[in-house]
């Protein structure tokens, strides 16, 4: 399984090396980083106290696998963001569920949250269908739009409420 830790700048390497594109850099974080990434963008982010940033580890391997954020927005429930299991040997084995449900138990718990929600882009099915797995509903009230490459990215907004 999998375990969260604080992300720190000695993780901010692996995480530039997971992205090879402009696509997944946007894929990852949305408008929230610019292309390429860099060391300096990553330190600027971890100084953003309403995030809360951790990296993924591998517990077998005590390899670090993946990344995912919760922010804490105003007046909302708090936002699971930037999302991924990097290391390409660890995908498809159900861990981008589990840390799914361990940053949603972390909103939950630490933040006392009533609702969590996240944004996912409308042609990544694979996510789409993870995150309804899991109880996230489309809230069709709230959408985002990025443009990349010249092309426009829906990002669906999804919602889970504390039961």
């Amino acid at each position: 399984m999998i375990k969260l830790s604080p992300f720190t700048i000695e993780d901010t390497e692996l995480l530039i090396g997971w992205f090879d594109t402009e696509e997944s850099l946007v894929q990852f974080s949305g408008p929230v980083f610019t292309w390429p990434l860099t060391k300096a963008q990553l330190v600027r982010h971890m100084t953003d106290t309403s995030r809360l940033i951790y990296k993924v580890i591998d517990e077998e391997s005590s390899l670090v696998i993946g990344h995912g954020e919760i922010v804490k927005v105003p007046n909302e429930p708090p936002k699971l963001t930037c999302l991924i299991i990097g290391n390409r040997a660890f995908r498809g084995k159900g861990l981008g569920k589990e840390l799914t449900r361990q940053l949603t138990a972390l909103a939950f718990g630490e933040l006392s949250a009533d609702a969590v929600q996240l944004y996912v882009y409308d042609w990544n099915r694979n996510a789409y269908e993870l995150y309804r797995s899991l109880g996230f509903a489309v809230n069709p009230d709230k959408a985002l739009t990025t443009i990349v490459n010249g092309q426009t990215w829906v990002a669906l907004n999804m919602m889970l409420k504390r039961l």
